[in-house]
């Protein structure tokens, strides 16, 4: 009987982590990821990663455990993971200018397909440097779908 309830627990677990911002991230098919883009009117964020990438797992679970981070995933872009080993994240590797330095990356580009932003900061352990509050900022600032960079 508490192995069925551990595995109920388990599998509920399970199924609110695939409801979430990251669940999202099902969504590896580029062209359905645009089109939604566009018919939200929403910017697209595309996380690049990979299996064996240890700093992708901290964005992995900001996405699920950060609530200000999940609510704006969730209402102002539509999300895309593309793994950095695979044909698809190869596709996109010669679209998009976004595997110079690394990962993890996380790029928003509009739905005309123009690369707006990259966020590719590698956790370090280091004093009064709060990474969630800069990724949170930097999709706050990105998330408009009429934002247009600043020319310098």
């Amino acid at each position: 009987m508490k192995f069925t309830k551990y595995l109920l627990g388990i599998l509920f677990y399970l199924f609110l982590s695939h409801s979430s911002a990251f669940g999202q991230f099902n969504q590896s098919n580029y062209e359905e990821a645009l089109q939604k883009a566009k018919n939200e009117e929403k910017m697209m964020l595309l996380f690049v990663t990979a299996d064996w990438c240890g700093p992708c797992r901290f964005y992995k679970n900001l996405f699920t455990e950060d609530e200000e981070v999940k609510n704006i995933l969730e209402e102002k872009y539509v999300l895309i993971s593309c793994d950095f080993d695979i044909k698809e994240g190869k596709k996109l590797k010669r679209k998009f200018p976004i595997y110079q330095s690394g990962i993890p990356k996380l790029s928003v580009i509009t739905s005309e397909e123009k690369l707006v932003a990259t966020f590719y900061r590698v956790i370090k352990k280091m004093p009064g440097d709060n990474l969630r509050d800069k990724f949170y900022s930097f999709l706050v600032t990105y998330s408009d779908p009429n934002f247009k960079k600043k020319k310098k």
